[in-house]
């Protein structure tokens, strides 16, 4: 598909070559061009076309995208779409977005999200470990200048994925089956005590 016919599509009147359009960009097409129009989409009528956006957008990732998606997330009223948003969120995540997913968690009508939260919280901290390791290991005008103390913040850090890691895993099957309101103060703890370290460190 040239340039010329994918903007005819997600520019279309019929909401299904607008959705079809946003789902799938050609890898011929400038990226700047892409992003532009598909955060068009973010405000279509259409909530197929939103989704179909936020995921491609994932391809994406900049600051400019992250903004734009956190931005929409209180205001996106269909549930799908908003699943969507928050796993790009979380694919972009640093702290910030960390801290975002775990309000969303906290809300009281979130139970219909929980395990997309949970997927974006494990996903956004990922992220934030490997950040770390690689400001500890490379930059050399840190306080993490030395072997010793970049091993042991890694080592650290380590430790407290692996907790949360253990904790996701053990309570997936309460994710699924959606009885997580009683589980989810455990690992919002978890996560909030990596934050701590993290801010401290």
């Amino acid at each position: 598909m040239t340039l010329e016919e994918w903007i005819t599509f997600i520019k279309s009147p019929i909401s299904g070559d607008r959705a079809h359009a946003a789902d799938d960009v050609p890898d011929s097409i400038n990226s700047d061009i892409a992003v532009s129009h598909l955060l068009s989409c973010l405000d279509d009528e259409n909530s197929l076309v939103r989704t179909c956006a936020v995921s491609s957008l994932r391809n994406y990732p900049s600051d400019l995208v992250l903004a734009r998606l956190k931005q929409l997330l209180p205001n996106e009223t269909d549930e799908l779409t908003k699943r969507y948003i928050i796993l790009a969120i979380a694919d972009m995540g640093y702290k910030e977005e960390l801290q975002i997913l775990m309000l969303e968690a906290n809300k009281e009508n979130s139970s219909h999200l929980s395990l997309p939260i949970y997927v974006g919280m494990y996903l956004c901290i990922s992220n934030i470990v490997k950040k770390e390791i690689s400001f500890c290991l490379f930059d050399k005008q840190t306080s993490y200048n030395t072997k010793e103390t970049s091993i042991a913040f890694i080592e650290l850090i380590n430790d407290r994925i692996l907790e949360i890691e253990n904790f996701f895993q053990s309570q997936l099957t309460d994710f699924l089956s959606n009885k997580l309101i009683d589980k989810k103060r455990g690992l919002i703890s978890k996560v909030e005590e990596l934050l701590s370290e993290l801010n401290n460190s």
